[in-house]
């Protein structure tokens, strides 16, 4: 049975002692999880989920299909994020532990500030024009 799930966002001086506060007043065996921001918005992921349908289409024009988990892990590994494989019973690896629902908004544009340039060196034509901006929320 869980207990309730406290939130504090260290914005000022109050939220910092109010986190300490709950830091203190947690029982044995309490989970305290630090992290550089929420995560990446609904707007983001969407935006994300459209430009690798872009460049799964360009890399079908070359002949090399993917599906769309497929193609979101391979991004992430080559711009950088750390993506870990595990070796199933039928002998073909799947990805574990690292998701980009995992990602803060910050990260998000990053990824996909890196997806856009990929994208362009390898001549994706994009179908939105609000992907120019992938930092825009």
């Amino acid at each position: 049975m869980g207990g309730a799930v406290r939130r504090a966002v260290l914005i000022d001086a109050a939220r910092r002692r109010y986190a300490k506060v709950l830091i203190d007043q947690a029982p044995p065996g309490s989970v305290v999880t630090v992290t550089d921001g929420p995560n990446r918005t609904k707007e983001q992921n969407a935006r994300m989920w459209a430009m690798i349908d872009d460049i799964r289409a360009r890399w079908a024009e070359g002949g090399e299909m993917r599906s769309k988990d497929d193609a979101k892990i391979i991004l992430m590994h080559e711009a950088g994020w750390d993506v870990e494989f595990l070796t199933g019973l039928d002998g073909k690896p799947f990805p574990i532990g690292f998701r980009s629902s995992n990602l803060t908004i910050k990260q998000m544009g990053e990824f996909m500030e890196w997806m856009q340039a990929y994208g362009d060196g390898i001549g994706v034509v994009w179908k939105e024009k609000e992907r120019l901006d992938p930092c825009a929320a």
